[in-house]
């Protein structure tokens, strides 16, 4: 917890005394701390690479009610890491629709999208969604538990010629 508080504050000291940072990165970098907070504040866990910027954004919301969970409407501000290596997405709210922004994640190398939490129900992961996975060519772990992706839908995947594990 401190780690991340450390990390946000050197973000933040950076952009207000970081003449070394060009305007457009600036600006990049702001959106990033202001979606650190939100997302810290739904609870999700976030980690640095050795520069500052986010590498890792894991989210297991079990048992959360679905207006504290994650959903597709806050994928956008997930999709402002564009050094993103690992997203973990443990029983969220998030849907085929909220995959779309993963285009905007050309670093990502690690994908879990488990997301059924109520077993009775079906999940919001369908073969619908794995079109949106076929441009991130560094993929090379993609967890699928629990949803419903078939055969069909994972034809989608056959250019992710890095993917190493399936489950």
């Amino acid at each position: 917890m401190y780690r991340n508080r450390i990390a946000v504050l050197l973000i933040v000291m950076g952009l207000l005394f970081g003449a070394s940072l060009r305007g457009e990165e600036r600006i990049v970098r702001m959106q990033e701390v202001e979606a650190i907070q939100v997302l810290q504040k739904l609870g999700a866990t976030i980690d640095y690479d050795d520069e500052g910027y986010v590498r890792c954004v894991e989210c297991d919301f079990v048992g959360r009610s679905k207006d504290q969970n994650l959903n597709d409407s806050h994928m956008q501000y997930i999709a402002r890491f564009s050094r993103l290596r690992q997203l973990w997405l443990w029983h969220t709210e998030v849907s085929d629709a909220g995959l779309v922004v993963l285009k905007k994640l050309p670093e990502l190398e690690e994908l879990a999208l488990i997301t059924a939490y109520e077993r009775n129900k079906p999940s919001r992961i369908t073969d619908a969604g794995m079109k949106y996975l076929a441009g991130l060519k560094k993929l090379k772990i993609l967890r699928l538990d629990d949803s419903d992706v078939t055969v069909a839908g994972l034809i989608d995947l056959k250019g992710l010629t890095t993917l190493e594990d399936l489950d």
